[in-house]
């Protein structure tokens, strides 16, 4: 893997959790891995090394695959530092999320990141965000599964435990939701 383009990726990638809401642009990978998209792979050749974990949703191919292109070990989802999620998978699986990893009151760090394939990230429903690195709100167009918002609340209701979350997108985008950030969908007003 080229090191700039890991380089280049991790620094978008903080730029992204820096800037909730943000949407940032990833090359693609050099090496595909599938059906994960390219950038995807090139999230996991960034983050993944043999002294973290990874799970990913419902395929083995995948795991094996990322294992031998990043040192990592796959584990059970609830022990995973990384949670794997396809897009082909989404739908089927948010119920399976109260089981990841939140940390604890003394190490709240150990806690999984996910990364979510999605559609779009620029088409879909109005969600407002806020929280720190917002100024005021900032209001992203996407189609986020409202199934994960649900999980995703439930799971970060006691700061500072909870999750954080990479969604990706079939374009390539990257949106960050850290455990901080408050999202709430915005309802559309008729007018009468």
């Amino acid at each position: 893997m080229d090191e700039h383009l890991t380089q280049d990726t991790f620094r978008k990638i903080l730029e992204a959790m820096t800037f909730p809401g943000k949407l940032v642009q990833l090359e693609q990978s050099l090496i595909e891995v599938e059906p994960l998209y390219s950038q995807t792979v090139l999230l996991c050749h960034t983050l993944l090394d043999s002294e973290v974990t990874f799970a990913v949703v419902e395929n083995t191919k995948i795991s094996q695959s990322l294992h031998a292109y990043t040192g990592s070990h796959a584990v059970k989802m609830e022990e995973a530092d990384f949670v794997i999620i396809p897009q082909n998978d989404a739908i089927t699986v948010f119920s399976e999320l109260n089981h990841v990893k939140i940390g604890d009151l003394r190490d709240p760090q150990k806690s999984a990141t996910l990364f979510i394939e999605v559609d779009s990230l620029t088409d879909g429903k109005q969600f407002e965000l806020s929280g720190p690195g917002i100024k005021n709100t900032t209001v992203i167009q996407s189609n986020l599964p409202s199934e994960f918002l649900e999980m995703r609340g439930m799971l970060n209701k006691e700061y500072p435990l909870g999750i954080d979350t990479l969604f990706i997108d079939s374009e390539g985008l990257v949106l960050a939701l850290p455990r901080t950030t408050n999202v709430m969908e915005v309802k559309e007003e008729w007018a009468m």
